[in-house]
């Protein structure tokens, strides 16, 4: 069974940079041929499929033939050709105007990748059943706006995994990132790096290597960044 709403006549009352032009859900069998076949002209569909019979699904698309695990994530471009099989499936949908797709892809948002399998991990879980609830609700009172936003945070979360499992784990990276937050986070105390250092097992000198790797000034600079004043008065003083 399908469900489907139309949103693009629903007033917002707050502006939001990517507002959804339909959403809804699917929930079992929705075809009796067991496939569809169409192409997208007006707009960018994005379907989360949870759950199937299958293990994998198989999808052609422009033509060629790609399997994907589920769960997956389906971008269905704009003039983009999809044939696709199932059995009882769970997914949920939501489109974007061909508008709002530019501006996404115009600022980086958006892969060029059309499918790919990602972790239904607890945060998405919650985005996800909170997204089905307010589906339920539309019309009241500011439902439409947290479904624009709650949308484009499951897309988010989504791209997120993509592309951290396109990058090859690196742990020094990872405690590099945590030492960067440690520095936004308390950068008006003294900070003594070396003792920072040592909680996360490295050495003073790999510190500094993996930060170079990272950052294109150092970590005194970096906090000094973060010190708007401190920072202009050193800039004059180098003068």
């Amino acid at each position: 069974m399908i469900f489907r709403f139309d949103l693009s006549n629903v007033a917002r009352k707050v502006p939001f940079p990517f507002p959804l032009k339909n959403a809804g859900s699917v929930e079992g069998d929705s075809t009796e041929d067991g496939g569809s076949r169409y192409c997208q002209q007006d707009r960018l569909e994005v379907s989360l499929r949870l759950e199937d019979q299958r293990e994998i699904a198989e999808d052609r698309i422009d033509g060629e033939i790609v399997q994907t695990p589920f769960p997956n994530v389906c971008l269905k471009y704009s003039g983009t050709l999809w044939h696709y099989e199932y059995t009882n499936r769970h997914t949920i949908f939501f489109d974007y105007a061909c508008e709002t797709c530019d501006i996404m892809r115009r600022d980086g948002i958006l892969p060029e990748k059309c499918v790919w399998d990602f972790r239904l991990t607890p945060e998405i879980r919650t985005l996800v059943h909170s997204f089905r609830e307010m589906l339920l609700h539309i019309m009241e009172e500011n439902v439409i706006d947290r479904l624009d936003f709650t949308g484009f945070r499951i897309l988010r979360e989504v791209i997120y995994q993509r592309n951290m499992a396109d990058r090859p784990p690196l742990p020094e990276h990872d405690q590099i990132m945590k030492s960067a937050s440690h520095f936004r986070a308390y950068f008006n105390r003294d900070i003594d790096i070396d003792e920072l250092v040592k909680q996360y097992g490295m050495s003073r000198r790999s510190f500094f290597r993996h930060w170079n790797n990272c950052f294109r000034v150092t970590p005194a600079r970096y906090i000094l960044s973060l010190r708007p004043g401190e920072y202009r008065r050193m800039a004059q003083k180098s003068q």
